[in-house]
This record gives C-alpha cells, sequence and structure tokens, in this order.
C-alpha cells in the first residue's frame, strides 16, 4: 500500500518590508492576525485581533467586573474581582476591547492593560493622574494599531 504525503496547508510566505518581518498568512486560519510595528524597529510585536465570540466574553466579563465593583473604592478589591482576572486571562486579544472601554472611561482598566501589554506606555510621574494615563495608554494602542 502506497503512503500518499498529507496535503499541504494553504500558506503563503509574505515579507513586510515596512516591519522587517516575515508574516506566516493562512487563508484557513482560525485566528486573524495583524502585525504591527514602525519601519526599521527590529522589535515587532503580533497582537492577535479578537474574533466576535472573544468581544462577547469580554463583554459579559466587563459587565460584571463594572456591576459588581463600580461602587467601591479600594482599587485592590476592585481589582482582585474574578471578572477582572477572566479579563487578564484572554490576553492579548482584549487589549483592543479593554481600550476602547478606556476611551470611554467605563472603569479603572491599567491594572489589566498594564497585566496584559508587553508594555507600559506610563511614565512614572503619570501613573497618579487618571487622564494621563487614559491618554498614555491610548497612544499607545493607536500607534500599534489597536484602536
Amino acid at each position: 500500500m502506497a503512503t500518499h504525503p498529507p496535503p499541504k496547508p494553504n500558506i503563503d510566505y509574505v515579507t513586510l518590508a515596512d516591519t522587517r518581518l516575515e508574516a506566516l498568512v493562512s487563508a484557513d486560519a482560525e485566528t486573524e492576525w495583524r502585525v504591527v510595528g514602525r519601519p526599521n524597529m527590529p522589535d515587532v510585536h503580533v497582537f492577535p485581533v479578537p474574533s466576535s465570540d472573544d468581544e462577547k466574553e469580554f463583554r459579559r466579563w466587563a459587565d460584571e467586573w463594572i456591576g459588581e465593583t463600580g461602587f467601591l473604592s479600594d482599587p485592590t478589591r476592585k481589582s482582585m474581582h474574578r471578572a477582572h482576572f477572566k479579563i487578564i486571562g484572554m490576553g492579548e486579544k482584549a487589549l483592543p476591547l479593554i481600550l476602547k472601554e478606556v476611551q470611554r472611561m467605563t472603569a479603572h482598566w491599567f491594572v489589566a492593560l498594564d497585566a496584559i501589554s508587553p508594555v507600559n506606555p506610563v511614565r512614572p510621574e503619570d501613573q497618579t493622574n487618571l487622564v494621563r494615563t487614559a491618554n498614555a495608554w491610548l497612544e499607545w494602542g493607536r500607534g500599534e494599531k489597536l484602536i
């Protein structure tokens, strides 16, 4: 009995000159990926794009977290809530969703952003100022094409 090699996946290799990164693109991939980076920068980070299921999951946890902690004044109790941990557990696919919430100022999302993001763009002197902290995260998110 002759054995046949497994079928080759439908994959094209694409070189993205402005990011100096070779990306793997698959027509049948279940996860869509967005390549982000700046020209002539050696470090390029690839962020997953949240699916509609991810958005629903995020919304469920965000609504629970905001609804059950919005009245609390203790930031530690807010950040220790189960739903907050679930959002952090979603990983980088939650970043654009969290940044949209920061734009709307629905809650203090900075612990989750700092836990998930590969960088913290907030200058130390701005960390106690809500508006400057939000602006730093939003500027970073725009720069990375997450919002």
